[in-house]
């Protein structure tokens, strides 16, 4: 297994590597928002499974953090959906707190 050092300079090189990429694209195209970009498939491949997963959960919160961004504040909230797409710790969390609260009615 990789060190954390070797494991935060690789998902500091992804982060670099990613923010070039949308800088490049914001300055060919100026009217649209920068998007995620994929990570090379050989890179991806080339690393250990643990960091493969930390590179695509970082790549899927940039993804989700864009959406949010992207999203007409005005538009209605799918409380499932928002439920389903926390954390399991904070989901358990907020599940407890709620039965907690039911339970003192």
């Amino acid at each position: 297994m990789l060190s954390v050092a070797v494991a935060e300079s690789v998902l500091s090189y992804c982060c670099r590597l990613q923010r070039l990429r949308q800088r490049a694209q914001q300055q060919s195209t100026d009217s649209a928002p920068p998007s995620v970009t994929e990570v090379n498939p050989e890179f991806l491949a080339a690393l250990p499974p643990a960091i493969q997963e930390e590179v695509l959960a970082q790549q899927r919160l940039e993804q989700q953090r864009q959406a949010a961004a992207a999203a007409n504040p005005n538009d209605p909230v799918d409380a499932a959906a928002f439920f389903q797409n926390l954390q399991p710790s904070l989901r358990q969390a907020v599940s407890e707190a709620h039965t907690s609260k039911s339970n003192k009615l």
